[in-house]
Parts: structure tokens; C-alpha cells; sequence
């Protein structure tokens, strides 16, 4: 439990590099750096670095006046951004009809053992199983939290991301849906959802990428904060 945020720290500051990059660089245009950007190994080593500084500084302000004060703030805001970007991505025309029956009509051939494992994989990562964050957060959650609304409010942004993805996938690239390209789904797709948009495009990326990374920030510091307070208690430090 210790371990394993320690390991996951390592490549997820990566893509928290990734959207720090794409945040800064939302005026110049996001649609197509994915190719260069991504084998460009001094760049990612830079932007990775900036994450964590970042998530650094946010959590030697502590849970309360760190984590919890910025998430108060800025998870609300991406929440709205997201519904925003959903509805934007409804309008788009072509495709978005294929887009959502593909996200919401059930196919059960699909299901398989391989399917299940993803299933089970997306789960693990969600709910942060085994790796001690339950532990660590669970100890400073008071009685008046309420675990069942905040696991339906996860399963509600969830929901409204795939209302975002799938309908701009289908219109722009539909090769992959279906596909196991994860991350061409928010550094492909996305961004030439938002140089659509035209000038509020550009604003809207900054806006959306600044809030992913504030909410992988939180992810970061979660994995941190198991280290830490392990650190803390065990050796009194």
C-alpha cells in the first residue's frame, strides 16, 4: 500500500506534464502537437518537472489549506467546464448520432474476459483500491460525509466525459472508437474540439486543461500524501 502510490507517482507526473503543457500552450494551438511533443524527451522531462513542483507546493500547505481549499474551488469549475464542452460536443453535427450509440447502446458481444480485466483495471484506478489513499483520506473524513453522494457525483462526471468524447470522436476521427488509444482521446480529439470553437476555442482549452490539471494535481497529491504521512508517523519526521 505504501509502494504502489510511489510507483504510480512516477508515470502519472508524466501526463500531468502532458496537460500542463497543453494548458500553456492553449493560445498557440493544441491540435497536432501530440506527434512532436510526446517523442520530444526534454520537453516532457521539463513539463513533468513543473507538475510536481506544483503538486509539491500544494501539499506542504497540508490537506485543509492545501488540497482541500484548491479543490473547493477549481473541481466546481471544471465541472462546469465539462458540461459546457459536452453540450458543445452534441451540437457538432455529423457523426454525433453514431457517437452516442456507441457509448450508450449496449453491446454484451463485447464482453469478454479481456473487457472485464479493463473493467476491473478502470475500477481499481477510480476508486484508488489497494494503495492506501482510502486509508490516508478516510482518516481525516468527518462522520457528516456523505461517501454515497460523492461516489454517484463520480459516476455523474464520468457519465457527462463520455458525453463529451464519444459524439466529438465520431465526428472528427471515428477509427477510434473502439480503439484502446486512450490518450488520443483528450490530446487528439479534444483539442480539435476546441479549435472549432474558433477564438472562445482558445480560451475554453486553457480554461478545460488548467482544471484537468488542478484535478491530476489532486491525484498526484493523494499518492503523495500516503508517503508522506507513512514518513510521518513511522518516523515521527
Amino acid at each position: 500500500a505504501i509502494m504502489i502510490p510511489a510507483f504510480i507517482i512516477c508515470y502519472y507526473s508524466v501526463l500531468g506534464g502532458w496537460t500542463t503543457k497543453y494548458a500553456l500552450n492553449s493560445f498557440s494551438g493544441n491540435a497536432g502537437i501530440v506527434g512532436t511533443f510526446s517523442v520530444n524527451t526534454g520537453e516532457v522531462i521539463l513539463y513533468t518537472a513543473l507538475f510536481l513542483v506544483l503538486s509539491v507546493t500544494i501539499i506542504m500547505g497540508g490537506v485543509k489549506d492545501g488540497i482541500e481549499k484548491g479543490s473547493k474551488v477549481l473541481m466546481p469549475v471544471l465541472f462546469c467546464i465539462l458540461v459546457a464542452i459536452a453540450v458543445y460536443a452534441l451540437t457538432l453535427g455529423s457523426g454525433v448520432r453514431e457517437g452516442l450509440q456507441f457509448y450508450l447502446k449496449p453491446d454484451f458481444s463485447g464482453i469478454t474476459f479481456k473487457s472485464v480485466l479493463v473493467a476491473m483495471g478502470q475500477a481499481f484506478y477510480s476508486l484508488s483500491l489497494g494503495m492506501g489513499i482510502m486509508i490516508t483520506y478516510g482518516s481525516y473524513t468527518g462522520k457528516e460525509v456523505n461517501l454515497v453522494r460523492s461516489t454517484v457525483f463520480d459516476t455523474v462526471v464520468a457519465l457527462l466525459a463520455g458525453l463529451a468524447i464519444f459524439p466529438s470522436v465520431a465526428h472528427f476521427d471515428p477509427s477510434l472508437l473502439g480503439s484502446s488509444k486512450g490518450v488520443a482521446l483528450m490530446f487528439i480529439i479534444l483539442p480539435q474540439v476546441f479549435e472549432s470553437m474558433g477564438g472562445v476555442g482558445q480560451v475554453v482549452s486553457f480554461a478545460f486543461f488548467v482544471m484537468v490539471d488542478i484535478a491530476a494535481i489532486t491525484s498526484v497529491v493523494s499518492l503523495i500524501e500516503v508517503v508522506t504521512q507513512f514518513v510521518i508517523q513511522k518516523f515521527h519526521a
